[in-house]
């Protein structure tokens, strides 16, 4: 019997496909039959573009671990991607740590790409509609999509049932049992993962057919990416309850944990190597030769803003203004004093955790001095009720502690004192005067030189940080002491009803898989791939005007912190490294005082714990918080990952 296939019209003209010609000229279609679909390549290519659409891509739509969340939804969950869930980031008053949202089962999508492979493009080229090479590279993009959908799944909830088939003549009229397809163990849900991408870059074209389609260098590329974090997974997994079925059964952690991370180490160096050989691509802006700091900072920043360019691999782009074809990213993180307008702004705050991790172009330890007796280790203070603010170096330059960094500092984060857009930013928690302090809050402190000055810095149109920490609607200013740049325009763009950000979301590109070949070289002890590995690291670096390095796993985990930061992907770097299960981990800020106890005022820094983590008492993360739940194990028999 011929189907009824149902398509999200929204997805032909939105996200990841939408800046592609050829499927902007495609009429929408709420639903049509298999014979129509099969009849014209075009009816394929819709099916394809709404399976392209409901991939979970991490994207600036990525919303508390839901996917393709546009505009506003009545809460707050539009304001959260998975940076913030880290120690790399976080939104401006509310706490957030581990693992983004709940499962992730797309069961729903899985069935319309099985069809998609096994029924609607056989019918298509058994009809002539399409060339065998025309079913090879959709058939390639299946496997790219089911792979991309199925990684979603494995990394959250280890071992899942696979199906490639649809399930149609499963059903029995009676109990039809065959629809009951149990859990895979983790690494044989890993394995399909690797081989459905094996697939993929077997079928699909060296150069995808447009720029927000996959091509085999995607396919491998994202091998790299999904090998290293099955390697990972292997090799660090903590200890689970081993009375627990799915501890038991392998649904969750490895039989032979050694034997599978070398496996799949192996793996993501092949795939990275072939990518990074054979893909021709290169690093955006890179001539080989180490950049001047302040080219390199423009270089870093153009390159998101110009969406990759030779550096580009895959991802999703944004055509417009119209609802769902835009992102908010301008409207809900441009700095206060330099917004789109919109009345939530302000909302990334980076870490001091993050801040310090950036080195100085000189190559030293970056490390904000803060201290006249060098002591800079993270103290869990609350600034509020201190007066004594001896031992604090003064500055009469308040970007003083910042000059030196690294250029992708600059390029990616704004503050105190920083200018850009025309703006001088200032990011100020309080004032003192020897004997007085107002910290986090507004008011008044009167100087030895006779003047009052405000806590804060100005008004609230003057500042870009701490005020209104106390109400979520007026919070609009950072409460870490930074604020974010990377993605965002170098001039505010003017608020749209539905979004007015239309920047291209880079998923994959070639320093990631540079980094991702990096990490499994040393991790696996590749001793032959040490000198390319080497040469690679380092052409990152002076891309971005930093000096050589040795390879290191340090030096690695370091470089992939800094390079691809607010990329989303430090959460998963944290979880496949098992970096997560540490008890009372509490974001950083770096608190700036005026200081107006002399004849002229200067600016102190105060390290502290972060006051939303503070007033929550730190967070926790639990080894069994790695694996999200399986729902419904009542009526679908799968065992659950229940007391792991």
């Amino acid at each position: 019997m011929k189907k009824i296939f149902y398509v999200i019209a929204a997805a032909l003209t939105v996200g990841l496909v939408s800046c592609d010609a050829m499927f902007d000229e495609l009429k929408p279609m709420n639903k049509t039959s298999q014979d129509v679909i099969t009849s014209s390549e075009a009816g394929l290519q819709r099916v394809l573009a709404n399976l392209y659409y409901n991939m979970p891509l991490e994207d600036f739509n990525f919303r508390q671990g839901r996917f393709n969340v546009r505009g506003w939804d009545g809460g707050l969950s539009t304001l959260m991607p998975s940076e913030f869930y880290t120690d790399n980031a976080t939104h401006n008053f509310m706490r957030n740590y581990g693992i983004a949202g709940g499962e992730y089962w797309p069961y729903t999508h899985i069935r319309t790409l099985n069809t998609y492979m096994t029924v609607l493009l056989p019918e298509a080229k058994e009809k002539g509609t399409i060339s065998e090479k025309v079913y090879n590279e959709m058939l390639g993009e299946a496997h790219f999509i089911r792979a991309y959908m199925y990684y979603g799944m494995v990394k959250r909830s280890g071992g899942v049932p696979i199906i490639t088939e649809v399930l149609d003549s499963k059903y029995d009229g009676g109990k039809s049992e065959g629809l009951y397809i149990p859990r895979s163990t983790e690494e044989a849900t890993w394995d399909f993962v690797i081989a459905e991408l094996d697939e993929a870059a077997k079928l699909l074209p060296v150069a995808a057919p447009a720029k927000f389609r996959a091509s085999k260098y995607a396919a491998l590329a994202l091998q790299s990416r999904v090998a290293l974090h099955a390697a990972s997974v292997a090799k660090y997994n903590p200890s689970f309850n081993a009375g627990a079925k799915a501890v038991q059964d392998k649904l969750v952690g490895f039989a032979n944990g050694t034997a599978a991370a070398s496996k799949y180490y192996a793996k993501a160096i092949a795939a990275a190597k072939d990518v990074i050989t054979n893909g021709g691509y290169s690093l955006y802006g890179f001539d080989g030769t180490k950049m001047a700091a302040d080219k390199a900072a423009e270089n870093y920043q153009a390159l998101f803003l110009n969406g990759g360019g030779s550096e580009f691999i895959f991802g999703r782009g944004y055509a417009g203004e119209t609802q769902g074809s835009s992102h908010s990213y301008e409207e809900y993180y441009s700095p206060h004093q330099a917004g789109s307008g919109y009345h939530k702004h302000g909302r990334y705050n980076p870490t001091l955790n993050l801040v310090d991790v950036y080195d100085n172009i000189d190559g030293t330890d970056g490390t904000i001095a803060t201290r006249t007796d060098g002591n800079e280790n993270y103290s869990i203070v609350n600034p509020q009720g201190m007066t004594d603010f001896s031992g604090y170096i003064r500055y009469a330059d308040p970007t003083e502690p910042f000059k030196n960094k690294d250029p992708r500092f600059q390029a990616s984060i704004v503050y105190n004192g920083a200018a850009w857009r025309g703006v001088t930013y200032k990011i100020q928690a309080g004032a003192f005067n020897g004997t007085d302090a107002t910290i986090y809050g507004p008011g008044t402190v009167k100087g030895a030189d006779g003047k009052d000055y405000q806590a804060l810095g100005g008004g609230d149109t003057e500042i870009s940080g701490f005020f209104g920490m106390d109400n979520s609607d007026n919070c609009n200013g950072t409460t870490t002491g930074f604020t974010l740049k990377k993605f965002l325009a170098n001039a505010p763009q003017p608020m749209k009803e539905n979004g007015n950000t239309t920047t291209t979301y880079i998923d994959l590109r070639l320093a990631e898989v540079i980094l991702n070949y990096a990490e499994a070289v040393v991790e696996s002890n590749a001793s032959a791939e040490t000198a390319n590995a080497t040469k690679l690291l380092n052409d990152i670096r002076k891309r971005a005007g930093m000096p050589d390095v040795a390879l290191t796993l340090e030096n690695v985990l370091n470089e992939r912190r800094v390079e691809l930061a607010f990329e989303g992907q430090r959460m998963w770097d944290m979880a496949r490294r098992r970096e997560m299960n540490v008890q009372g981990v509490s974001r950083k800020a770096l608190i700036p005082l005026l200081d107006v106890s002399g004849a002229t005022p200067a600016t102190i820094y105060v390290r502290a714990e972060w006051y939303f983590d503070q007033a929550g008492g730190g967070n926790t993360f639990n080894n069994s918080a790695y694996y999200k739940g399986i729902s419904n194990t009542n009526k679908n028999g799968l065992i659950p990952n229940d007391g792991i």
